[in-house]
């Protein structure tokens, strides 16, 4: 598990409301540390559910039996 500062964790969060597409890179710390790629984009309106999975390596070129870490935002 990554340990981030409070202040990266606060813009983590804030990551949480653009409008990612798959396969952008998510970066903190004014781009200079990337978090993951994006792999999947919820948007369920069955449920209300809006979601962005995070992997930790860009899946055009990770197998999915590769990634090690998967966030959610």
């Amino acid at each position: 598990m990554t340990n981030f500062t409070d202040e990266e964790r606060k813009f983590i969060a804030e990551q949480e409301y653009k409008n990612w597409t798959v396969n952008d890179e998510v970066m903190i710390n004014k781009g200079k540390k990337s978090i993951g790629y994006v792999s999947k984009v919820v948007n369920d309106k069955k449920t209300g559910e809006q979601a962005f999975i995070i992997t930790d390596g860009n899946l055009k070129i990770q197998k999915p039996s590769e990634v090690n870490t998967v966030s959610r935002l």
